[in-house]
């Protein structure tokens, strides 16, 4: 469980939290005493606290992260420490470590549910930045590929046209019935 635990991943310790240069689960002195079924012991824990964690839009981050500390990795690790270090166990011992196994199990389900979760929200910002980078570049491509000549034989005309028209309006204004009637 603990070569489990200090798993790396491009050279880095997936479970270790921000501090992924360093071994996140270390047995020396864990592994020694008979330890407690119904005391927490995170005394094998050597990282820290944060998760990991992604900014995938200016104002959204997705935590995605799982320490080895997490309530279900600390369950299992006090079972196996509990079982391998106590030659004899009684029934209501093995009653107590295989209800500690399955509140680890649902607490791995929990993760995993939150890890998904995760992961959905990192695909859904993902696919929008993707959207929003193909409709950058088909805007630059429009902008780019815009025919200079025929844009101003354009406004050329455009503006012959609202001459004409600022001139008739303002012959129209300065008419009034006795001009017309002369």
């Amino acid at each position: 469980m603990g070569s489990i635990l200090n798993t790396q991943y491009d050279g880095e310790y997936v479970f270790s939290g921000a501090s992924t240069s360093t071994a996140p689960v270390d047995l020396t002195g864990f592994d020694s005493g008979t330890g407690s079924l119904s005391t927490a012991d995170t005394s094998y824990y050597q990282g820290d606290s944060e998760t990991a964690s992604v900014r995938v839009a200016d104002d959204q981050t997705v935590d995605y992260g799982v320490t080895a500390d997490n309530s279900a990795f600390e369950q299992v690790m006090r079972v196996l420490k509990y079982i391998a270090n106590n030659s004899s166990l009684s029934s209501s011992d093995i009653t107590s470590a295989l209800d500690i196994a399955s509140n680890a199990l649902d607490a791995t389900s929990i993760g995993q549910s939150k890890l998904s979760d995760a992961s959905s929200q990192i695909e859904g910002a993902s696919s929008r930045q993707t959207d929003y980078k193909s409709y950058a570049s088909t805007l630059s491509s429009d902008l780019t590929s815009v025919d200079v000549a025929a844009v101003t034989a354009q406004l050329s005309t455009y503006q012959a046209q609202l001459t004409a028209s600022y001139s008739a309006i303002s012959k129209i204004q300065s008419m009034n019935r006795a001009s017309y009637l002369k």
